[in-house]
């Protein structure tokens, strides 16, 4: 009995799943009209990459941590492995000159003057703002 009422939520959940993701992917074709589209959007993919960061803190790298970390002598080593993740894709964005100006030209020529070493040190600026803005705050 319980294992059929288990399946029947499963399939619930499943179905329900799919059909977020369809009214998710539709919705930029229902608000292409809206002349606040850009900013719409832009609310949308924050408030994704919130729940993403949301599930990654509280459920995924606890568990990361809880199979990994014995390995390693306990160890918290899932932490300074995303660390590391985060730090690399920081690094990327910065280093292909990635940037939130409106002008692509701007940008364009921006980019193809600045010497690699001048991005490195824009790089690590940026972190150490960062890092201690945060820890600040606390």
């Amino acid at each position: 009995m319980i294992e059929k009422r288990v399946l029947t939520l499963q399939l619930v959940a499943f179905f329900a799943n799919i059909a977020v993701g369809v009214v998710c992917i539709a919705l930029p074709y229902l608000f292409k009209n809206n002349k606040n589209v850009e900013k719409i959007m832009s609310y949308m993919n924050c408030a994704a990459g919130g729940v993403l960061g949301g599930v990654s803190i509280i459920h995924i790298l606890p568990e990361t941590g809880s199979v990994l970390n014995p390995l390693v002598r306990n160890f918290p080593i899932s932490f300074y492995i995303t660390f590391a993740g985060i730090f690399i894709m920081v690094s990327l964005v910065k280093l292909g000159g990635h940037s939130h100006e409106h002008s692509e030209t701007d940008n364009a020529t921006k980019n193809q003057t600045q010497p690699l070493l001048f991005k490195v040190v824009k790089i690590l600026q940026t972190i150490t703002h960062s890092l201690s803005h945060n820890i600040l705050k606390r």
